[in-house]
């Protein structure tokens, strides 16, 4: 990739580019008043390019290799996800547990989730924080995420989803038939917690 102007602001802070941007842009360090016209149009990878944009701020150099550092291991761990999809090691059984709680009712509330494949090590974990939520909320976001994971793999796999909210899960195995049929609507008036 070229670099333009535009991405090389996207990477300046306050007129400047620390130390470790001008190790990636392979130019001295305190960059020279010219420092755009030597690197304008030169080629990038997409790794450097995104680190580069990283790095903006007037971090110290300990932050900024952190903040390589933290890059370097995410990167790591997609590669290794897109591996196994381009690989087709499929998993033959999904356990995926889930569960909300709150803080106070409304109140600081988080929902999560972990998926097992049989070996006892969660291969995805999921969070959700809302400053104003309910324990209901949380679970059903909860619930809701691991349907949507459940909905979209296309590997044919066993599925199972365990949860410990009977509101949640009476809400999708009886309740959600009858407020489908009225219209997303139930005689006692709005259906709580439909968003």
């Amino acid at each position: 990739m070229r670099l333009t102007n535009e991405l090389l602001q996207l990477g300046v802070y306050n007129n400047i580019i620390n130390e470790s941007q001008c190790n990636i842009l392979n130019i001295e360090y305190p960059p020279t008043d010219n420092w755009k016209n030597i690197v304008l149009d030169r080629e990038i990878s997409i790794t450097h390019l995104n680190l580069f944009i990283m790095l903006c701020g007037d971090f110290s150099l300990d932050i900024q290799k952190q903040i390589i550092k933290n890059y370097n291991i995410l990167s790591k761990i997609y590669n290794k996800k897109e591996k196994s999809k381009e690989n087709k090691r499929y998993l033959k059984e999904l356990i995926i547990y889930c569960d909300g709680a709150s803080k106070g009712n409304p109140g600081k509330s988080g929902s999560g989730l972990a998926i097992y494949n049989g070996d006892n090590k969660p291969i995805l974990l999921y969070g959700d924080y809302e400053i104003n939520g309910t324990n209901n909320m949380a679970e059903l976001k909860a619930l809701y995420k691991a349907l949507l994971i459940a909905q979209n793999n296309n590997d044919n796999n066993n599925i199972t989803i365990f949860c410990d909210s009977m509101y949640s899960i009476d809400s999708i195995t009886k309740w959600a038939y009858n407020w489908k049929k009225n219209n997303w609507h139930k005689k006692s008036g709005d259906i709580k917690n439909l968003n």
